[in-house]
Parts: structure tokens; C-alpha cells; sequence
């Protein structure tokens, strides 16, 4: 297998894994997205911007402490420490392309925002969202039963 070519075995085969489901979980829009949504429409692309910079610097914050809590395992794990540099850089190339993914769609909620503010279209897209929550978590209290 490849990753065995680069000395990391079955656990960078499960780590990929791990990488690609969160990978998928990212784009799925959650509460990062309908901040940065609230801001295109409330504020326009330039206060989205700023807050789309602001999660994603977030997340590296948050990676950077998880590095850090790592540092004295890795120090003891040579092949550990080749799986974190795969990391590190997987890491880097989701944020840079996260903050691209979220500019490029503050771009386009700002663009539509003469749309979004009509009090007809806000009163249909409330409900919706309200519909959709709901329903969310009324699955969620279905699977725990």
C-alpha cells in the first residue's frame, strides 16, 4: 500500500480516512457558515470576509493546541511524527482552501443581498431553517431512543 512506502502502515490508511470523512463534514454548511452568511447579508463581502479570516483562524488556533499537546508523544515516536507532518500539511491545504470555499460564498450571498432582504423571502427562509432544525433534531431524538 502507499502508505506503507512512507512508513506510516494502517495508521495513516485510518488517518486518511479520518481526514476524508472531516473533510466532508467541513463542507457541510454548519454554524461557521450561517455566520458567515448572516454577516454577507446583514453587513455585506467585506464584514464576511473578515469573520470567514476569523473562523478559519480559529480552526489553525485550535490546531496549533492540538499540535502542541502532541509535541511529547511525538517526541518519543519516530513513525508518529511522519503521520503528523501528513497531517500538518493536510491540515494547512483544508484551511487555505476552507477560507476560499467561505470568501467565495460571502462573495456571493453579499451579491445577492438586495434579494435576501426582502421581508417576504426572510420570513420564507426563517421558516425553513426553523422546519430543517426541527426536523434535525427530532432525528437525533429518534436514534437516541
Amino acid at each position: 500500500m502507499v502508505f506503507e512506502a512512507w512508513g506510516v502502515g494502517a495508521v495513516g490508511a485510518q488517518m486518511v480516512g479520518v481526514i476524508g470523512v472531516l473533510a466532508l463534514v467541513t463542507v457541510v454548511p454548519g454554524p461557521d457558515m450561517a455566520v458567515v452568511t448572516q454577516h454577507a447579508i446583514a453587513h455585506g463581502c467585506r464584514e464576511a470576509a473578515r469573520v470567514a479570516a476569523g473562523v478559519v483562524t480559529g480552526l489553525l488556533v485550535w490546531g496549533v493546541f492540538c499540535v502542541v499537546g502532541l509535541a511529547a508523544v511525538l517526541a518519543a515516536a519516530a513513525q508518529a511524527y511522519a503521520v503528523v507532518k501528513l497531517m500538518g500539511l493536510l491540515v494547512l491545504v483544508h484551511a487555505v482552501l476552507s477560507l476560499a470555499w467561505l470568501a467565495c460564498v460571502a462573495h456571493a450571498v453579499s451579491a445577492a443581498r438586495s434579494f435576501f432582504e426582502r421581508p417576504r423571502v426572510r420570513v420564507v427562509l426563517e421558516r425553513v431553517t426553523g422546519v430543517v432544525l426541527i426536523g434535525f433534531g427530532l432525528r437525533v431524538a429518534a436514534e437516541a431512543n
